[in-house]
């Protein structure tokens, strides 16, 4: 077992372990779309490239593996409602969370606001 079989594993097991789901229609088809994700809305710091300033932000982190099977780009998540832990949110920006061999091996941040029906 090599490296990257390695780092798969250690994803495997830690959103089988602290995974939750997260449940949005797909912006492809309609289709109703489950995916393990890890509630982190609690906040991180996200650091903005233009001013080298972090702010905390609610996100959810995803396998980008998980997103590329079902044939999506973290842009196409931009503006879709996503239900996590009970809670409603739609997702505002996304950002990368690269892996050892790239960000296609790492994870996806979706950056969330509290849904807003109104």
């Amino acid at each position: 077992m090599g490296f990257q079989d390695s780092v798969q594993r250690i994803f495997d097991d830690l959103y089988g372990t602290f995974g939750v789901d997260l449940a949005f229609a797909s912006p492809r088809d309609g289709s109703e779309v489950t995916l393990r994700a890890i509630d982190r809305t609690a906040g991180v710091e996200l650091i903005d490239n233009k001013t080298m300033l972090g702010t905390i932000r609610p996100v959810a982190a995803l396998r980008a593996a998980s997103l590329a099977g079902l044939g999506l780009l973290a842009s196409d998540m931009i503006g879709v409602i996503v239900t996590l832990s009970g809670a409603s949110w739609r997702v505002k920006a996304t950002e990368p969370k690269p892996g050892p061999y790239g960000e296609s091996s790492g994870e996806v941040y979706l950056v969330l606001t509290k849904r807003d029906d109104g």
